[in-house]
């Protein structure tokens, strides 16, 4: 009997031995697999911070190749608008001249602008003027039954600057001047023929001359140019944001204050 149970005991103690070592060999197994996992996880991190790094460095040279793409893109647009408006300078937009018939040639647009100056007092003739001709219109003259704007391109700059002092003139020349019935009524006026981009920012100022309380605009030198009266100070407007700041009563020149533009 005591021989029975000393081998039941062995037999226990060797049952849990194995039971034992097979679970720590799980447990070792299990931390195994643990560090093998971390370690995993470790490396992938590694390689996110790196690639994030890499990713960083890239978006900050493309943004450094964009800003200086946009600042050789708005040097272009500058010296576009440079050669524009050196282009512009040297024409006149005239509005309210009757026209000879629809299909009016420009020797005949041109002769009647050479009429139109000499009444006002200018000294031009057709020799100044390297061409003149009928444009379409933003406001649908055709339908209003009121003549197409003339632009009257100058030869010399002086020839246009002649006429553009005597410019007020031209409202008070009649139809007979100009070889047409005396009965027909006109009103002309002459402006600074403007690149497209001050021609917008004009359109859009005489949209919103209400709002700001401005009753005079006008362009000059191919700028736009807002007074509230004919001895007021001018503002000058640059872009669309200008004449947002004009609206809200916000606008500001380079000496501080409003009153002071000139």
């Amino acid at each position: 009997m005591k021989e029975f149970q000393k081998i039941s005991g062995q037999i226990d103690t060797n049952s849990k031995k194995k039971a034992n070592t097979k679970s720590k060999q799980n447990v070792e197994q299990g931390q195994g697999e643990k560090e093998k996992a971390i370690e995993f996880l470790s490396d992938q991190y590694d390689d996110l911070l790196s690639y994030n790094s890499k990713m960083k460095k890239y978006l900050d040279r493309l943004g450094a190749q964009l800003n200086e793409i946009s600042m050789k893109v708005e040097r272009i647009e500058k010296i576009l608008d440079s050669f524009e408006s050196y282009s512009y300078q040297y024409g006149a937009k005239i509005i309210g001249v009757p026209e000879i018939n629809t299909k009016e040639s420009s020797i005949k647009t041109t002769k009647l602008c050479v009429d139109l100056f000499n009444a006002m007092g200018a000294n031009v003739s057709a020799q100044d003027i390297d061409i003149a001709h009928r444009v379409s219109d933003r406001s649908s003259c055709s339908s209003e039954g009121k003549p197409k704007p003339i632009i009257c391109k100058f030869v010399r700059r002086l020839s246009k600057e002649s006429v553009m002092k005597l410019r007020k003139e031209a409202g008070k020349i009649n139809s007979s001047d100009l070889g047409f019935n005396a009965t027909l009524d006109i009103k002309i006026a002459i402006f600074d023929y403007l690149t497209p981009k001050p021609q917008k920012l004009l359109y859009e100022a005489k949209n919103s001359k209400q709002a700001i309380d401005l009753n005079t605009v006008g362009p000059r030198n191919n700028q736009v140019y807002l007074r509230e009266h004919e001895n007021s100070h001018t503002y000058k407007i640059s872009d669309l944001q200008d004449l947002r700041r004009l609206e809200s009563s916000d606008y500001e020149c380079s000496t501080g204050s409003r009153s002071d533009c000139g």
